[in-house]
């Protein structure tokens, strides 16, 4: 069984010698390409159907090999602050979740509640003009860039000593 796109990537030649030796279409040495695909296409004829129970099989199957793969939540903690912003949003629209960064002169608030100081500084290190070498404070305390920020964190990046802006 063949499809129109496996068919259209090969030769004329290929084709015809397909035609002639694997499928005893006769009648080919002489037609174009879209003819020969036709022929063969025809020749072929259509997809076999499957049954409903061969369906459910393979979507059995496909259901076993997922849940192998993924395992449920079985526990999820987190912390955030949350502020009604938007009371006229949609449900799940009127709240927002901030932390208050600051780095030099610029600051603000930003929804980093359980991002690291990383992903947070990846996101946000451009509008805080803050160099990937900053040195991160959380609460007034030097933490590790893995450090995963929480409801009510302050961070603070210090940038290295002879750096402009």
């Amino acid at each position: 069984m063949f499809t129109r796109e496996e068919l259209a990537g090969k030769t004329v030649k290929a084709l015809k010698k397909m035609c002639v030796k694997k499928l005893g279409i006769p009648g080919m040495t002489k037609k174009n390409k879209g003819i020969i695909i036709q022929a063969i296409l025809d020749k072929d004829g259509p997809a076999p159907v499957k049954t409903i129970k061969e369906e459910v099989k393979v979507v059995e199957e496909v259901v076993k090999v997922v849940e192998e793969v993924v395992k449920p939540i079985s526990e999820l903690n987190f912390f955030a602050k949350s502020q009604l912003t938007k009371p006229n949003a949609r449900t799940g629209n009127k709240f927002t979740t901030t932390i208050y960064m600051a780095c030099g002169a610029t600051d603000g608030n930003f929804t980093v509640v359980g991002k690291t100081i990383t992903e947070s500084l990846e996101s946000f290190g451009d509008i805080l003009n803050a160099d990937l070498k900053s040195t991160p404070l959380v609460n007034g305390d030097s933490v590790s860039r893995d450090y995963v920020l929480k409801e009510g964190d302050t961070v603070e990046f210090l940038k290295p000593a002879g750096s402009k802006g």
